[in-house]
């Protein structure tokens, strides 16, 4: 773990049917003051919220992190 990036996880699911899982991906350069992608997942698990509403959020903030993958889903 990095220090400052505590508290996330690269796959997790949760008692009502959520689930996510997270890779990286490589860049030609990883910025050392981004993000920390393990919140993704984390955040997506404890929020209700619904996957692709999730997702489309991530996808607007997806410059704040290094190069990831994420997948969602809910299974109700």
């Amino acid at each position: 773990m990095e220090k400052g990036r505590e508290g996330g996880t690269w796959l997790g699911v949760n008692k009502k049917g959520k689930f996510a899982a997270l890779t990286n991906y490589l860049q030609p350069i990883n910025r050392l003051n981004a993000l920390g992608r393990g919140n993704l997942v984390t955040n997506f698990l404890t929020e209700d919220v619904d996957g692709l509403t999730y997702l489309k959020k991530v996808s607007s903030e997806g410059h704040l992190y290094n190069g990831f993958n994420l997948i969602t889903a809910d299974f109700k």
